[in-house]
């Protein structure tokens, strides 16, 4: 079960992205309240709702926990360029030149 604060962060989350793709305001609207929507879409012309749902599958839930203690990286043997996949920001190997491999 996800902590209350949790979801609420990830809620903050998926209404910040809704807002993003459709370009309009999303305001969150329930705040722990049974049977309520969780959010609103404002379009310009109407207002839509907006219900969050998660599949938190189990194996998923580890991966994604241990990624998060190695702080989303992963070495490769041989690979001399490693991108943060929290940041999506390259490293550069040790002559400061960005890597082709």
């Amino acid at each position: 079960m996800r902590s209350k604060a949790r979801k609420g962060h990830d809620e903050r989350l998926a209404c910040h992205v809704v807002a993003t793709v459709l370009g309009v305001p999303v305001k969150r609207f329930d705040y722990g309240t049974a049977g309520q929507v969780d959010a609103l879409v404002h379009y310009p012309d109407r207002v839509a709702a907006l219900e969050l749902v998660g599949d938190h599958d189990p194996t998923f839930k580890r991966q994604e926990e241990a990624i998060t203690r190695v702080r989303h990286q992963i070495e490769v043997n041989g690979a001399s360029e490693v991108m943060d996949g929290s940041t999506g920001q390259h490293s550069h190997d040790q002559e400061g030149q960005r890597s082709t491999a």
